[in-house]
């Protein structure tokens, strides 16, 4: 049993969520807004952040990414039924900028979010560095976009892959904890409604 530590709220534990759904695989999540799953994650990691993995094996993984990784190992059937990565180097680069992209965009909006909850002035000049920041990805992304997919290669090879994924939490939490108006980004939003009927995706809302 892979034992998951986070919250159903987080966009990135949400995509080890749906990746192990999509796999078929069992997962345990600990709920680290708990006091006692807040316990639990300290002692394993120092960073502190989720997702964090304990796996079947006694192994920890504390990183989104390679957690997935490890969860799409040819021991555990590969990618399928999701698209596996480009093997080519213009489509693999192609479609880690992308997901770069969509990082970078997304955790300026969760510091922004967390900050002004704490009430933070977001006027100072830094953050309205994030702000901008956080425009300018999602707007070249909705400027970018090949129909339902991020990058021509991953159009033309169709399926859900790691791109579409990170993309769609991203923009479901943006759209929870409005941190973004979506109608400025037209394609974006009718992006997040093309994928969010896929079942991973209907049974991991952000809402709690």
């Amino acid at each position: 049993m892979i034992t998951l530590f986070g919250t159903i709220t987080s966009p990135f534990v949400r995509r080890v969520r749906v990746v192990c759904l999509e796999k078929g695989l069992p997962f345990a999540l600990v709920d680290v807004l708990a006091a006692a799953g807040q316990e639990q994650l300290a002692a394993l990691s120092p960073i502190a952040k989720v997702p964090v993995v304990r796996f079947d094996d006694g192994r920890v993984v504390f990183d989104s990414r390679v957690i997935i990784d490890e969860l799409c190992h040819a021991d555990r059937g590969g990618a399928a039924p999701l698209r596996a990565p480009a093997i080519d180097v213009r489509g693999r680069v192609d479609e880690e900028n992308a997901v770069n992209l969509v990082d970078e965009g997304l955790l300026s909006l969760i510091r922004l979010f967390y900050l002004k909850r704490d009430g933070a002035d977001l006027q100072v000049a830094y953050l309205r560095k994030e702000q901008a920041r956080a425009h300018n990805v999602f707007q070249y992304l909705n400027d970018n976009l090949s129909g339902q997919y991020l990058t021509t290669k991953n159009a033309a090879d169709g399926g859900f892959g790691r791109p579409e994924l990170a993309l769609v939490t991203a923009l479901d939490w943006m759209r929870f904890r409005k941190t973004f108006d979506l109608a400025t980004t037209p394609r974006l939003q009718a992006f997040l409604e093309h994928w969010t009927t896929r079942a991973s995706l209907q049974q991991t809302p952000p809402d709690p």
